[in-house]
């Protein structure tokens, strides 16, 4: 994999991340706490600072109602953002 698919696929992850979380109406920490984790570290993952393993990955997208690989699609725009 090249450099430049990783980097897409990261600020993909980043991206959908961010825009789940905001549909859920969660905050970073409250994601955080249900992920067994803070929500400094969960942050550093959303913000791109900490590229997270295939398990916490999945670990993520079960929480917030997704298939891993919705993670990595293109961007989710929430319901009414279009």
């Amino acid at each position: 994999m090249t450099k430049e698919i990783k980097s897409n696929l990261h600020r993909r992850l980043m991206a959908n991340l961010k825009s789940r979380r905001r549909e859920l109406n969660l905050t970073q920490r409250q994601l955080g706490d249900l992920l067994g984790m803070g929500q400094s570290a969960y942050s550093q993952i959303e913000n791109g600072h900490f590229e997270p393993s295939m398990e916490m990955t999945e670990r993520i997208a079960k929480t917030l109602g997704l298939d891993p690989g919705d993670l990595f699609s293109e961007v989710r725009l929430p319901a009414g953002t279009a």
